[in-house]
């Protein structure tokens, strides 16, 4: 299939036209169910006031019918909080009126062309969630071990026919739900159901979870945690294992240097998942990857000592007044201030403005300090 290009302008203020080398890829999905928001429509949405205000944009956009791309593989766009930097961001369909099937194969074709093009391996090919903690792509966090399972088989895309059924478990070999093979070391529930022949799809450990008494599963690291203990053993384990040293390191984080691209330089895991795991043994409690979780985290990992809590009385800004109508990252250019998401995080929590995300009105108030 080919690839439609239809790039926001240069001077679009949702284009920061910073270069990066992308090492992941980033899958959303567009939340917009209403008849007719397919591809054509959101490279409209883009394009317009809402999303320059939002300052939100992202690479490519797929739909049953085209793919269209938005922004250069290498430049950053506006989509994955941390994973911007880094990684490239591609936007699902979701219109009532679609065949999402299609949708799905046509973004599977899509991601193991940019695989190839990048050198990027499968399993730096995440979801919004593993940067964000946010529930996206919503539909496929729920089938997100047979997305991938598509990405990794798939070799075109048919316009008309469907993949083949697989053939269905027989009914007198039913799946089982314990193992008496021990978990090694690190091994997460997934890859341990995989190896012990057990489906690990989201549907399964639903139901392996109800069986083990483990309610509302919602694949938590705490739930993975106990179900993978269960499972392992065949049955409840009498008593929780002691808990284990928080994992920490000898190396200083760089100046200015993110959670995941220090956990990355020091070789630990820099998922969602484990920087879930990583806060609640460093005793952070409800961690959804916000800009001040991160930062804590990475102090306390690496024995960085965190910031005086108190902070000098703001004094009135010197800097030239916002032009009318002007935008935060227009007016940041214009005085030669970083305009960058990362900058932007750093001058809102300077100036009050806590969980600064980039909406509209964060982006109004702050400018409006900035600008005095």
């Amino acid at each position: 299939m080919q690839i439609k290009q239809d790039l926001l302008p240069t001077s679009a203020s949702n284009r920061p036209g910073n270069k990066i080398t992308p090492t992941y890829i980033t899958v959303h999905e567009t939340a917009n169910t209403r008849n007719g928001a397919n591809a054509e429509t959101h490279a409209r949405y883009i394009k317009g006031a809402d999303a320059r205000n939002r300052q939100v944009s992202w690479h490519y956009t797929t739909d049953d019918k085209e793919i269209i791309q938005h922004l250069p593989d290498n430049e950053r766009g506006w989509h994955a909080g941390s994973g911007n930097g880094s990684s490239i961001g591609i936007e699902l369909c979701v219109n009532s009126d679609g065949d999402f099937q299609k949708t799905k194969r046509h973004a599977a074709n899509l991601i193991q062309r940019l695989m190839k093009k990048h050198n990027i391996p499968l399993s730096r090919v995440v979801t919004h969630k593993h940067w964000t903690g946010k529930n996206c792509p919503a539909r496929l966090l729920n089938e997100w071990d047979s997305f991938k399972q598509l990405v990794s088989g798939v070799t075109s895309v048919p316009n008309e026919t469907k993949p083949a059924t697989p053939a269905p478990t027989p009914a007198s070999k039913p799946q089982p739900t314990t193992s008496n093979t021990a978990a090694k070391s690190g091994e997460g529930i997934v890859d341990y159901l995989n190896r012990v022949g057990i489906d690990s799809s989201m549907n399964n450990r639903k139901k392996l979870a109800d069986q083990h008494g483990i309610k509302n599963y919602t694949g938590t690291a705490q739930q993975n945690t106990d179900l993978l203990n269960k499972i392992a053993s065949g049955k409840a384990p009498a008593t929780k294992p002691a808990p284990k040293k928080a994992t920490t390191s000898s190396t200083p984080a760089k100046s200015g240097e993110g959670l995941v691209d220090y956990l990355n330089r020091v070789k630990i895991n820099s998922s969602f998942g484990n920087r879930e795991k990583l806060a609640a043994e460093h005793g952070i409690k409800g961690y959804k990857g916000t800009a001040s979780q991160n930062t804590e985290l990475l102090n306390k990992i690496s024995g960085s000592s965190p910031k005086p809590t108190s902070k000098p009385a703001a004094k009135k800004s010197s800097n030239p007044k916002a032009k009318s109508g002007e935008g935060l990252v227009d007016y940041l250019k214009r005085i030669k201030v970083d305009s960058s998401f990362g900058n932007r995080q750093k001058l809102a929590s300077q100036h009050g403005i806590r969980d600064y995300k980039g909406t509209a009105k964060q982006n109004s108030d702050l400018l409006n300090k900035i600008s005095g």
